[in-house]
């Protein structure tokens, strides 16, 4: 994933990147899948905490 599809993704603080596979379907609400990484939304308790816990990318 590169630093403009990251950055995208993290313009919402509930949407995150996980590995094919990895996302959970009673917490996770699949918003794109591809072939490298599938981008959910975490609604709920799991999601704020998380949101505040994920910093965004520093590009120099």
């Amino acid at each position: 994933m590169g630093p403009e599809e990251y950055e995208a993704l993290r313009s919402d603080e509930m949407q995150f990147a996980v590995l094919p596979g990895h996302e959970r379907a009673s917490e996770d609400e699949v918003l794109v899948r591809t072939d490298r990484f599938v981008v959910v939304s975490k609604d709920g308790p799991g999601g704020v905490g998380t949101a505040r816990a994920v910093p965004t990318l520093a590009l120099p």
